[in-house]
């Protein structure tokens, strides 16, 4: 194919513009597409010179390049740096990329122009580095330190970061790896988080490190990413905050609550410990006194001579029935206060313990009274009852032995009962003591 016109009309399918030229400059051919691209109509641009497509400021530098360009001809694609500036019939200009391709025909070297208008990217490439120039404007004023890193290497940072990190210029910090700045224990941490996917990083939320000054020094790091676009290229913006003071006063806080609690436990601890005391005594004391009267109330009606149930026997009577009775609703009263006084996990264990203890001495002192009885006609329970008629007894808890004081005058018979019960007692005070040794 050597004709000029037959290249021309396949060219006419094609999707970019095509100009056709001589080494002297001048337009043999151009598609539909070249025509309409600079505003005129079809076949006017032929035989004209190919530097009325140029701005005329232009024209004279375009002439030496053609020059140039001639000296050494070769392929040059689209995109390789070659930039050329349009002008239209009516003197519109716009931006375009040119490739050139040198073709041999019998009437000589023609040189092949595609040309493309690249206007709508120029203005989304400026539109970017207007924003790009906003944005690193605000980010230099922002008062909170943030970098930009792709893939873990720092492209950007203000000059809050450069204070934050303590390095001495921005030009310090870029292009190093954003690991530097954080103790090896942190790294694993970090690379996590920056091969996290977007949603991961929203549920996690900030990451909290440790992070190392200029100087050596440690600190505790707050880090927010978001994903960005950097001169182009993906890249993550990353804000930085220094939360040492944060998280000393949180540990300070928890320290606070912890010697609160126990502080509190302690102060449980004691009052639960002052109620139980006070519930023994009253216990110990009121309990053995009110014991104590109860048996006299019962041993004084048995020794009231006998008389007229209406007479001075009978008011007598009927007044002690009174007070045992308010006796017995005392001993009530006094064991409610104690179950109130007294912690219920302390009473409990207290209780279920004192009860085993003297089911024991129950069975012990039985069988030691029934053992010492044995020489006379008298069993255990007989004397037992003998003994509840006739004594006041008032028992006083020591670590030795219990007291039995004596308010009436005996017979043969109970001073046999009483000197088993003596020896029973004896012993029972041995085991006792044997318990406390224990522990």
């Amino acid at each position: 194919m050597t004709d000029l016109k037959d290249m021309t009309d396949v060219f006419e399918y094609l999707p970019d513009a095509v100009v056709l030229t001589d080494r002297r400059g001048m337009i043999k051919g151009a598609n539909g597409q070249a025509a309409a691209l600079f505003g005129y109509d079809p076949g006017e641009l032929d035989g004209k010179e190919i530097d009325i497509l140029v701005p005329e400021p232009l024209r004279e530098f375009h002439r030496g390049h053609r020059s140039l360009y001639y000296g050494s001809m070769s392929v040059r694609a689209m995109g390789g740096g070659l930039k050329f500036t349009g002008r239209r019939k009516d003197g519109s200009e716009f931006p375009a990329d040119i490739s050139l391709s040198p073709f041999e025909t019998p009437a000589g070297t023609i040189i092949i122009s595609v040309i493309r208008d690249v206007t709508e990217r120029v203005n989304l490439e400026e539109a970017r580095r207007e924003s790009e120039e906003r944005y690193r404007a605000l980010v230099d004023l922002s008062p909170e330190a943030i970098l930009v890193h792709a893939s873990g290497t720092i492209v950007y940072v203000n000059q809050a970061t450069v204070q934050l990190l303590l390095a001495p210029s921005r030009q310090a910090l870029i292009g190093r790896s954003f690991l530097d700045f954080v103790p090896p224990a942190y790294t694993g941490d970090v690379v996590r988080r920056m091969q996290a996917t977007p949603e991961e990083v929203q549920k996690e939320g900030p990451l909290l490190v440790k992070a190392t000054r200029g100087d050596g020094q440690e600190f505790y790091l707050e880090a927010i990413a978001s994903r960005i676009t950097h001169g182009g290229q993906p890249a993550a913006q990353v804000i930085l905050r220094d939360i040492t003071d944060r998280v000393r006063a949180y540990e300070e806080l928890r320290t606070s609550r912890e010697q609160l609690r126990r502080l509190s436990t302690h102060l449980q601890s004691a009052r639960e410990s002052e109620r139980g005391a006070i519930a023994r005594e009253i216990h110990d004391e009121l309990g053995g006194a009110l014991t104590a009267l109860k048996f006299d109330i019962a041993s004084f009606e048995e020794v009231l001579p006998p008389g007229d149930a209406g007479g001075l026997r009978g008011i007598i009577v009927e007044k002690l029935e009174s007070m045992s009775s308010l006796i017995d609703g005392t001993v009530q009263t006094m064991r409610r206060i104690i179950t109130q006084l007294r912690p219920v996990r302390h009473w409990l264990a207290e209780r279920v313990h004192a009860h085993v203890f003297l089911c024991y001495l129950a069975y012990l002192l039985l069988s030691l009274l029934q053992y010492r009885l044995r020489k006379t006609d008298f069993t255990a329970e007989s004397a037992l009852l003998e003994i509840g008629t006739m004594y006041k007894v008032y028992l006083r808890d020591t670590k030795h032995r219990f007291h039995l004081s004596r308010v009436v005058t005996l017979t043969k018979k109970q001073e046999l009962i009483l000197k088993a019960i003596d020896l029973c007692i004896t012993h029972i005070s041995e085991y006792n003591s044997c318990l406390n040794s224990l522990g």
